[in-house]
């Protein structure tokens, strides 16, 4: 049983250089968010905790916004 409460996200390809911020969020009950993680190409991991208890079986998304236009990442999202 996994009960850990971080999503991730890994960059493996950057178009251009900057940021890639992002937060978690329960599809259907937006009050179940995660803080926001930021990733660049000089440091591609990163790993947030949840506001309120994020629970298995429920599908999540990425929101992701960024401090370049025209910036586009690759890479993997674990809710």
């Amino acid at each position: 049983m996994d009960d850990e409460q971080n999503f991730y996200m890994t960059g493996t390809y950057f178009s251009k250089s900057g940021r890639l911020s992002g937060s978690s969020i329960q599809v259907g009950d937006k009050s179940v968010i995660s803080y926001i993680a930021t990733i660049t190409p000089s440091s591609p991991r990163a790993s947030k905790g949840y506001s309120k208890t994020a629970k298995r079986g429920f599908e999540y998304e990425l929101h992701t916004f960024s401090n370049v236009n025209g910036i586009n990442v690759r890479g993997r999202y674990t809710p």
